[in-house]
């Protein structure tokens, strides 16, 4: 019974590691064209960027290089908990202190 148990978790751990590194994506594929040659003036990479101290991997691609690249962050920060927090507490004195 033990023999079969070690099996199966060997066999489990197995599938896990092909599946992870099977669905790691480590190399973003170029566009082609008809001939199977990379398109002319598209573009097709993955990079990494440093943003506030952490590593952030992304693809971009696209069909014409032309275009530029949208990149739209949403970082809720202590900050914006603070500034919100500031904000209720002026709601408030204004509506206990009304003008």
């Amino acid at each position: 019974m033990l023999i079969m148990i070690s099996i199966l978790l060997a066999g489990i751990l197995i599938l896990v590691g092909v599946l992870q590194f099977w669905s790691y994506p480590g190399k973003s594929k170029p566009f082609v064209d008809k001939n199977g040659s990379p398109l002319s003036g598209s573009i097709s990479e993955k990079i990494f960027l440093n943003i506030n101290g952490v590593k952030q991997g992304m693809f971009i691609k696209s069909k014409d290089v032309t275009n530029p690249v949208l990149l739209y962050l949403r970082i809720y920060s202590h900050l914006q908990r603070e500034s919100r927090k500031a904000g209720q507490i002026l709601n408030n004195l204004e509506r206990s202190h009304p003008r």
